[in-house]
């Protein structure tokens, strides 16, 4: 394939089969094409986002290059898209235009090269923001600490830990304390 070959194969698609809307994902596979499933109901996902797709026996993560209003396949041989990984497209169209490029450059499979490009953690499906959990007292907790008879001697620990420490160890309070963590913790 030439330089750009996959932008130019996108759009050089036999006439539809099926009517329903469908992305071309990119699959790290050493397939030299694009895989066509079933939109997601609501807004469609812009290229550049990952999406979940169910691939064989097994769910793997991948690129949309395309949106499209049907597909050579029929609607029954279509897999829906699983899961949406990205709010906003985490290729813009730039690195899309550029990874295209590369992929015809090299002859390689554009899924492979994109994967190439990003991280494992991205290629595995992790999300693009790191979500820190933090924990303090809450009023409530206070109120528990100072006269509650009905918390355990542990509890009470556990509740002094909050007042004292700003990281508690959140994990080991999960495993101990399970539901009952709701009393100590405010979302912010």
């Amino acid at each position: 394939m030439t330089p750009g070959a996959y932008s130019k194969q996108l759009n050089s698609l036999k006439s539809p089969t099926c009517a329903l809307p469908v992305l071309r994902v990119a699959l790290d596979t050493p397939l030299r094409r694009l895989f066509d499933y079933l939109a997601p109901p609501g807004d469609l996902p812009p290229p550049g986002v990952r999406v979940r797709v169910p691939f064989g026996r097994q769910r793997r993560v991948g690129f949309v290059l395309q949106t499209a209003a049907g597909s050579e396949l029929p609607a029954e041989r279509l897999k829906p898209i699983l899961d949406v990984l990205d709010e906003s497209p985490l290729l813009d169209p730039g690195l899309l235009a550029l990874v295209d490029w590369a992929a015809g450059y090299y002859h390689h499979p554009i899924g492979q090269v994109i994967a190439a490009a990003l991280p494992r953690a991205l290629r595995e499906g992790a999300p693009t923001l790191a979500r820190e959990e933090r924990w303090r007292l809450t009023p409530a907790g206070a109120r528990a600490l100072a006269d509650s008879p009905y918390l355990q001697h542990l509890e009470k620990l556990v509740v002094m830990v909050f007042a004292v420490s700003a990281d508690p160890a959140v994990e080991a309070l999960k495993e101990r304390f399970g539901d009952r963590l709701h009393l100590y913790r405010e979302d912010p």
